[in-house]
């Protein structure tokens, strides 16, 4: 489909690898000539060709002086006297063997000089050649190739997932348009009938509008207005919705994640009907460990984690064995004491590319970036597995001993 973003990015990451197998054929090719070829055997040929393109090349040179000799008294016998005598013909005879000599010797140099050119180049390229730096193209290029291939897979993978997912979409979007334009010629017929109604003559021309308007909608002409109007409004909210539905999984797939801020502490509690259960870093550190390998980020984007002042106390850990339940590529940061983890929260996700982790609204901070482009994502905690279906991603986790006998309601 025209609106898939993945479509490019699959033809880009074709085209790069085509490339790649293109350039590591060449290598191959390349080293397989190489050890193939014999610059002694070369070096003896070129010489050799280099020697008779000289020898010929003289012979060339004193046949056309042959022949500009000889040029003059054919063409003055042919001139003068007119008629082919026994010497002329003899001349004319010698004139053409020695032209016919001369075109040979031309076409043996067009074999030659390409050859010896040939030649030359391979015992040029033969030197310059060093096999040690073929062997690392080689190398990097078959591991570009064998990284290029699965996301070319992947991003296959993804193309036709889009495509799947969004065609209903799609779908629902023109069963929408069609049923608002059959809405809207209903309402415009119901609003005939009332007009005609209210401009009836008498009782009975009354009578013959509303039989009419009940042969159609059922309903005298009020209250067909009343439902067809009301179906209009129904069917542009709905159509609304299907655009937005729309609008929503192409920026989805569209957008780049190259920072995600999680509010490290909002994720440490799981809400229970009109409670909240503090159950440590386990739902966090599942979900933070399988993300790199969701796809769902872009490639060596960061992930962060933000607390609140106080976190490993609440833990009842040292902040070290805080940090070690997290991948060493995950940078984490507890607030100072007397700070507001939202600001460093937002503040880390100001920049387009940089998204957010968290149940809060931020109400106060509606004008920061990642606010009002609606760059924060919900997650929900349901008893053993955490979601985020905005990337989208989630993972289950075990409660361990601690965090069930540690659970605390607030």
């Amino acid at each position: 489909m025209s609106n898939n973003p993945y479509t490019a990015q699959h033809a880009s990451a074709a085209s790069a690898l085509a490339a790649a197998n293109e350039s590591l054929q060449a290598e191959y090719e390349l080293i397989q000539w190489y050890q193939a070829f014999d610059p002694g055997n070369a070096k003896a040929k070129l010489d050799e060709a280099l020697d008779e393109i000289k020898t010929r090349s003289w012979n060339i040179s004193a046949l056309l002086g042959v022949l500009a000799v000889k040029r003059s008294p054919i063409e003055y016998v042919a001139r003068v006297v007119g008629i082919t005598t026994d010497r002329a013909k003899r001349e004319r005879e010698a004139y053409e063997k020695i032209q016919a000599q001369e075109a040979e010797n031309r076409a043996r140099l067009a074999i030659l000089e390409p050859m010896a050119h040939r030649l030359e180049n391979d015992l040029r390229l033969y030197r310059s050649t060093n096999v040690v730096d073929i062997d690392e193209g080689i190398s990097a290029l078959a591991a570009q190739v064998k990284e290029l291939k699965p996301i070319g897979v992947n991003l296959r993978a993804k193309r036709d997932a889009f495509d799947a997912e969004i065609a209903p979409l799609l779908a629902d979007v023109e069963q929408a348009k069609a049923d608002l334009k059959t809405a809207l010629s209903n309402a415009q017929q119901a609003e005939a009938f009332l007009a005609r109604a209210k401009l009836a003559r008498d009782t009975a021309d009354t009578a013959r509008v509303n039989q009419q308007c009940c042969a159609t909608f059922g309903i005298p002409p009020q209250k067909a207005v009343e439902l067809t109007q009301s179906t209009v409004e129904r069917l542009n909210r709905t159509l609304k919705k299907c655009h937005e539905r729309v609008e929503l999984l192409l920026a989805r797939d569209s957008r780049v994640i190259s920072r995600l801020v999680f509010d490290g502490t909002n994720l440490c509690y799981r809400h229970e009907r009109k409670t909240k259960s503090f159950i440590g870093l386990t739902a966090l550190q599942a979900l933070v460990q399988v993300l790199p390998g969701l796809g769902v980020l872009a490639p060596n984007a960061e992930i962060i984690v933000v607390f609140d002042p106080g976190i490993a106390r609440r833990l009842s850990a040292k902040w070290s064995e805080v940090v070690s339940r997290f991948p060493p590529s995950v940078e984490v940061y507890e607030v100072p004491k007397g700070q507001k983890a939202d600001t460093i929260v937002l503040n880390l996700a100001a920049e387009a590319g940089a998204y957010v982790v968290s149940n809060d609204n931020f109400v106060e901070f509606s004008a920061w970036p990642a606010v009002r482009e609606r760059r924060v994502f919900k997650h929900n905690i349901l008893v053993n597995s955490i979601f985020v279906d905005a990337l989208p991603a989630g993972v289950t986790f075990e409660m361990s001993a601690v965090n069930k006998t540690s659970a605390k309601t607030d």
